[in-house]
């Protein structure tokens, strides 16, 4: 089969940006259409090099980032019983609150409701609606 010769233009450039001859760049020509074409050159790895390509890239297993899977690593959480002993506490002793309107009481706090059993409370005073959320604050790094 006859091997097909670049044109003119691809020549110029080649020659231009490598600073190259004629003969070069057709040698360049020639090795990329070899390498296109599946053939053997100089710079292929050895038997011994491709082995040891196949190894590292067997080596590796290739990350997952199923959520499946992310659910079913996840170590449970730890309970938090201090947490759990505040919201407890707030939540009884607000039947006792008072919304205070210039020193008389008004309306006492209802539907008081532990919605997360270490973290949110919610209660209506009057009509409004309101919620408290317990926040436990990480350690500060030394």
């Amino acid at each position: 089969m006859k091997e097909k010769r670049p044109d003119q233009l691809w020549l110029n450039e080649t020659m231009r940006k490598l600073d190259c001859t004629l003969d070069e760049a057709l040698d360049i020509w020639a090795e990329d259409n070899a390498i296109d074409r599946g053939e053997k050159t100089d710079f292929d790895l050895t038997p011994e090099q491709q082995k040891n390509v196949k190894q590292y890239i067997k080596a590796k297993k290739p990350p997952c980032y199923s959520m499946e899977n992310a659910a079913k690593k996840r170590a449970p959480r730890k309970p938090n019983d201090e947490k759990r002993d505040i919201i407890n506490k707030i939540s009884g002793s607000m039947y006792s609150f008072h919304q205070y309107d210039e020193g008389t009481p008004a309306e006492f706090v209802e539907n008081i409701e532990i919605v997360n059993a270490e973290r949110e409370i919610t209660f209506t005073i009057g009509e409004n609606e309101y919620s408290l959320t317990l926040t436990c604050h990480r350690k500060p790094k030394k």
